[in-house]
């Protein structure tokens, strides 16, 4: 993903918003997720929730070059008095703050879903098909593999696996109708289910990262496009209604945060990937 900074300039003003390639999230799904649909696999459209996101990033920075010239020549208009300036700005800037507020919402909404079905889709391991006759045998060499094993290379395998090693033998564990098939214990299986998210759904858990992130730069955009357009006339002081308004819908969202810490529980190899800057 083609995360980055850009600058924007409007009435000799600079923007600068994390930017990023949202055609490949929109498109995204995945197929064959079980626990969506009661008993049946089906598609998670998982780029569905990330329109709002999209146009909210996209919406603060064309709000931004659209009006920041207009709002720039009320504030230099030597005719009005500061308060008269501040009127024609606010008759400016309100709708634009309401416009970009209801994208937020819409955008919470989305966090909330992906988050509820991520916990709800994303199971521990696939289950085979009844004819697959060799992803069966395997998974029994596996399983009469680690049961043979003692006890020390077993754990030593355990505690691999945990790290998100040896997704193979995660999956024949997870598949097993008994922990013991297997050598483990069921403490031991449970504790495999978060290795076993990753072993099953490794490149989803990667897009949903990126999404995570692209979230909260949506809100970051639309953040420091509202406040830049209400700062060319001052209309945003500690504690006016401007800006209480724009605490409360820009504030960083809570479940995306829980959100972002379980992704974190799962265990899955070093990410080349790192964030482009704090989230303001």
């Amino acid at each position: 993903m083609n995360r980055r900074t850009e600058t924007f300039t409007a009435a000799q003003r600079k923007l600068m918003v994390p930017a990023h390639d949202w055609q490949p999230m929109i498109e995204h799904k995945v197929a064959g997720i079980h626990g969506l649909v009661p008993n049946e696999p089906t598609t998670w459209q998982t780029g569905r929730l990330m329109r709002n996101a999209r146009d909210l990033a996209l919406d603060a920075v064309a709000k931004f070059e659209q009006w920041a010239p207009r709002l720039d020549a009320i504030n230099k208009n030597a005719d009005l008095s500061v308060q008269g300036r501040q009127r024609a700005a606010l008759e400016i800037v309100t709708p634009i703050l309401e416009e970009l507020e209801s994208q937020a919402e819409a955008m919470a909404e989305d966090i909330e879903t992906m988050y509820r079905q991520a916990q709800g889709g994303l199971s521990p391991v696939r289950p085979l098909r009844n004819g697959d006759v060799v992803g069966h045998a395997q998974d029994r060499e596996i399983r009469e593999f680690l049961r043979g094993l003692d006890d020390k290379r077993r754990n030593a395998l355990h505690k691999a696996m945990l790290e998100g090693s040896h997704p193979d033998m995660v999956s024949a564990v997870l598949r097993a109708p008994e922990a013991m098939l297997s050598g483990f214990t069921d403490h031991d299986a449970q504790r495999l289910e978060a290795a076993g998210i990753a072993a099953t759904h490794g490149e989803t858990l990667d897009m949903l990262d990126r999404m995570a992130v692209a979230f909260d730069d949506a809100r970051v955009s639309g953040l420091r496009s509202i406040d830049a357009l209400a700062g060319i006339c001052e209309l945003r002081k500690d504690g006016n209604e401007v800006d209480k308004r724009i605490k409360a819908a820009f504030a960083k969202h809570p479940t995306l945060a829980e959100f972002r810490d379980w992704l974190g529980t799962i265990p899955r190899p070093p990410k080349q990937y790192e964030p482009l800057t704090e989230a303001a």
